[in-house]
């Protein structure tokens, strides 16, 4: 079992459904989950479902299923799976047209994941720590609390053409702001030639502080 806090978390759909990806932090350091082949779900009132099954009848990846759920009203709800969110969107949009009630449509697909374990930061995991990432393990509320390093960072360019011309930042532990150009460094500034080397630069200094 490894304790641990959450970072970071991104959905993406994959060929075997909906993908989680999720960045923890440990006395270990830090540590990647992943949580494969999940369906997208949202909810429609039970007394829907026969309107719902006529409509979703040409939309292959999408299942109905009664539940003993109810929102406020009172009135039982059924789950609508999804193979994945973007087929989710289209489902409600589909659905919502016809002036059927979508319930819970707008969730993240890594929040519901959450939620569903009453996780909201600190987290028990299923496994001993490892450097590379895991894969479907399970996960449950902890206690976990991470010392945690704060930087502040402000990317400089220009909207039209999507030219990068600085990076900046600043912690407890050093501030700096790397530039394009042929300045001269100083304490605070420090001039690389191309766009290229200012990330390979920027990386370098994240390196050393973390």
């Amino acid at each position: 079992m490894t304790p641990a806090f959450l970072l970071t978390r991104q959905w993406q759909d994959a060929s075997d459904g909906v993908r989680l990806d999720f960045w923890f932090a440990s006395e270990q350091g830090p540590l990647a989950v992943a949580i494969h082949a999940q369906r997208a779900l949202f909810f429609v009132r039970t007394g829907d479902l026969e309107l719902c099954a006529a409509e979703l009848a040409a939309m292959p990846g999408v299942s109905t299923r009664p539940l003993e759920l109810k929102p406020f009203d009172g009135e039982p709800v059924a789950a609508v799976y999804c193979e994945s969110q973007q087929l989710l969107y289209r489902t409600r949009d589909r659905l919502s047209r016809q002036g059927i009630a979508c319930y819970e449509a707008d969730i993240r697909p890594t929040d519901r994941f959450l939620c569903e374990r009453f996780i909201t930061a600190a987290v028990d995991i299923d496994a001993d720590y490892r450097a590379d990432a895991l894969r479907d393990v399970a996960l449950k509320p902890g206690d976990y609390r991470p010392r945690l390093g704060l930087m502040s960072i402000d990317i400089e360019s220009d909207y039209e053409s999507g030219k990068l011309f600085s990076i900046a930042f600043a912690g407890a532990a050093a501030k700096r702001v790397l530039m394009i150009g042929d300045g001269a460094d100083d304490e605070c500034i420090e001039y690389v030639a191309d766009e290229r080397r200012l990330i390979e630069r920027w990386l370098e200094w994240v390196e050393r502080l973390d």
